[in-house]
Order: C-alpha cells, then sequence, then structure tokens
C-alpha cells in the first residue's frame, strides 16, 4: 500500500506543477495604462481581490497585481473584471438565519465584478464565501440588483425581488417590458437573456453583447469494465487451527458505471464521482496440521458484495482532448458471506456492511479513460466474531463516457 500511496502522490505532485494556466490577457491599472499579459486563469469560484502574470511566455517568473492597483482585468474570450466601489447586501440567506427585514443591509466594498453583459446597460456578478448578487449600470453607477430572502412573523420565507422594480424603471425598452420582466428569475440565464435582448432593442441591432455566462455543473455517465486482483485473509484466534491463512490472489472481470458531477469553478478540474461496482470471489483452503488425528482440513468461502463509493476528483488537463486524474472515495460496502468450516465451529452464513476507502490515478483521453485503484482491506464479517475475514483488491478501470 505504502508504494502505492507514494506513487499515486508523486505523479500528481509532478502532474500538477508541469500544468501551464497562464493565458492571453490584460489589464488596466488605476491611472489607465494597458498592460497586454498572459494570466493565470484560475477559473475564480469567489471573484477575486488579485491576480498573477506574466509578460510573456518566456518569463520564469510569476508576477502579482491586486484590486489596489488595478481597475479592469480579463482573459481574452473567457472573463472579464472590473473594479468598482458598491453597496453590497450583507443580510443572510441562509434558511435557518434568515432576517425578518425585508429591506437590504447595505455595506460599501470595493470589489471586483464580473462583466455578464456589455451594452447600454452592463450586467455584472459577485460570488463570495457568504452572498452571490448581480449588479448593473443606470446613469453611469452600478448598483446591486436588490433580491432578498427573509422570514415572516408566521415563519414561512417571502421574498424581496426589488430588482424587477429596478429594471421596470430603469431599464425597459418597451411597454411590454413589464410582463418579461415580472417572469425574470434571479440567476444568470434569465438575467443575461434580458440584459441582451433590452441592450440590442435599445441599441436598434441584434448583436451580442455576452461577454461571460457563468458556467454551470456537468453531469457525465460512464460505462466501466473492471479487471480485478482479489485476495484475502483468514485470522483464526483460537482452536487447532488458529494462525492466519492469505487467500488466492484471483483475477476476474466485473462492470459497472459511473456518474460524475463536474464543478463549475476551477476550469472545471473539481468532481464529485458515484460509481458502484460488484465482486464474487469463491475460495477453498486445505489446512494440513500433522498433529491431527485426521491431519486435513478445509474452509471454504464464498463472498459476494457490492461497493457504493462517493469520491472527489481533480482533473490534471495536458491538453484539450488530454487529462490525467487522481480520486478517493468512501465506499460503503455490503457483502454476503458464507464460510463453511469441516468441524468444531459453526457455519457463517450473514449479510454485513462495513465501509473502507480508495485511491485512484487514471488518464482519460476524449471519452475513453483508463484507472487503477486500490481498495483498502473490507471486513466481511460482523465485528467480534472469533473469525476475522478480509479481501483485499486493486482494479484496473476501462471506461466510455456516454455523455
Amino acid at each position: 500500500m505504502k508504494l502505492i500511496l507514494t506513487t499515486l502522490t508523486l505523479a500528481v505532485t509532478l502532474i500538477s506543477n508541469a500544468q501551464s494556466k497562464f493565458e492571453k490577457g490584460y489589464f488596466i491599472d488605476n491611472q489607465g495604462n494597458k498592460t497586454e499579459c498572459l494570466i493565470k486563469n484560475i477559473d475564480w469560484k469567489y471573484n477575486p481581490t488579485d491576480f498573477k502574470y506574466k509578460l510573456s511566455e518566456s518569463d520564469a517568473q510569476e508576477q502579482h497585481n491586486s484590486i489596489a492597483n488595478v481597475k479592469e482585468f480579463a482573459i481574452i474570450d473567457k472573463s472579464k473584471f472590473i473594479k468598482e466601489t458598491v453597496f453590497i447586501d450583507q443580510s443572510s440567506q441562509n434558511s435557518y438565519n434568515l432576517t425578518t427585514i425585508a429591506e437590504p443591509v447595505f455595506k460599501e466594498e470595493t470589489v471586483f465584478l464580473k462583466v455578464l453583459v456589455e451594452g447600454n446597460s452592463n450586467l455584472y456578478y459577485y460570488e463570495s464565501e457568504n452572498t452571490n448578487k448581480f449588479f448593473y449600470t443606470y446613469n453611469n453607477k452600478t448598483e446591486q440588483l436588490v433580491f432578498k430572502r427573509y422570514a415572516t412573523k408566521d415563519n414561512d420565507v417571502a421574498l424581496n425581488e426589488g430588482f424587477k422594480r429596478q429594471l421596470f424603471m430603469n431599464f425597459k425598452c418597451t411597454n411590454e417590458d413589464r410582463t418579461k420582466i415580472e417572469k425574470l428569475k434571479y440567476n444568470d440565464d434569465d438575467l443575461v437573456d434580458y440584459f441582451t435582448e433590452t441592450n440590442n432593442c435599445k441599441s436598434g441591432t441584434t448583436k451580442e453583447t455576452v461577454v461571460a455566462n457563468r458556467e454551470k455543473f456537468e453531469t457525465h455517465l460512464k460505462i466501466n469494465v473492471l479487471g480485478n486482483s482479489i485476495g484475502g485473509n483468514y485470522n483464526l484466534a483460537s482452536g487447532n487451527i488458529r494462525g492466519n491463512y492469505d487467500l488466492e490472489n484471483k483475477n476476474t472481470i466485473t462492470f459497472g458505471f459511473e456518474a460524475e458531477v463536474v464543478f463549475p469553478f476551477h476550469n472545471k478540474t473539481w468532481s464529485v464521482i458515484f460509481d458502484p461496482s460488484y465482486i464474487s470471489k469463491k475460495d477453498v483452503i486445505n489446512i494440513y496440521k500433522p498433529v491431527f488425528i485426521n491431519p486435513n482440513y478445509t474452509i471454504s468461502s464464498e463472498v459476494f458484495l457490492i461497493r457504493l463509493p462517493l469520491g472527489i476528483r481533480k482533473y490534471f488537463p495536458i491538453n484539450e482532448n488530454n487529462k490525467v486524474f487522481a480520486n478517493a472515495s468512501v465506499n460503503i460496502n455490503v457483502s454476503k458471506t458464507k464460510i463453511d468450516f469441516d468441524r468444531d465451529r459453526p457455519a457463517i452464513d450473514e449479510t454485513h456492511s462495513t465501509t473502507n476507502f480508495s485511491l485512484g490515478i487514471g488518464y482519460q483521453f476524449k471519452r475513453y479513460s483508463a484507472e487503477l485503484r486500490y481498495f483498502s482491506k473490507t471486513d466481511i464479517t460482523q465485528p467480534g466474531n472469533e473469525e476475522d475475514f478480509y479481501i483485499s483488491q486493486t482494479s484496473i478501470k476501462l471506461g466510455y463516457r456516454l455523455f
């Protein structure tokens, strides 16, 4: 196990350090000077306060800049941020900690806003650990589009959808927009579409004004074929046959599937995976004890086990079509175990559930993937039994992504 863990750690470290995420962009300082450069694209989940950059590919040294010195920066065709001093609602939106006040509680902050739409009026987005809000420009001012969940006296949840009144009063193209605005939801899909349509209506063109949409969660489904090497061990604590007995390693082929949810931040390099599988193993151990009157002793076992792993995966992109990945999972295992002894002790026939861990490292090319996965030992008898029985497993998993 130590060798496998060392190999996994070393491979992930080398691949991570070898990645280059610097992409073509620019920044404008507080004096209006524009610098074209390569910006490290972290694909920030929360709006950044600083960034790293290089002036050229040949630069070995990364440089750093922050909101104190920069009023705008962008990664070409990816994202754009502008510095604004705005009032941001500080009200908690946690369902268990809602205030009973309908009005926002504003606090002035200087932040980088992500540009979603540019035009007659701009649409921006801001997200921190505690809040996520949309902003827009009106009369050359940038202000928050108001949306707040609050608690009523009856502990029901009510909504302050002040953003609809803001848009109707300040940013509509025709009187028919009232119906559109009333149907809007406070999300990027609805607001980006509305701002794009209204900007085009006001300018009299059909030119797209979308700068960047917020990325969405992705879901993937993969079918897998697993080549397994399965071993195990009996540990008998008492009796004439007490001792440790290793089971023969056996190679099997099994099938499974994998469901994956990819997070929309950090360049979609993190995901949650669920990839159930199963194994079936039959063993017979012949024990020879010359001191016995009848020295031959046989133990027969049959195990059917279903694994239900839930894990985290990290991708290390090499290029658009090639990625290396590593993952770690917690597995819930449900096993049906039968063990028959020649004599001296009763047979075991039980269903048992337990947990263990697994680590994997793999390679993905387009829709195809290959992964080496190691499982920690899996106990398949109830705790407290005189007999301790576990199996071990290492797998090579070949997969094909359906979508």
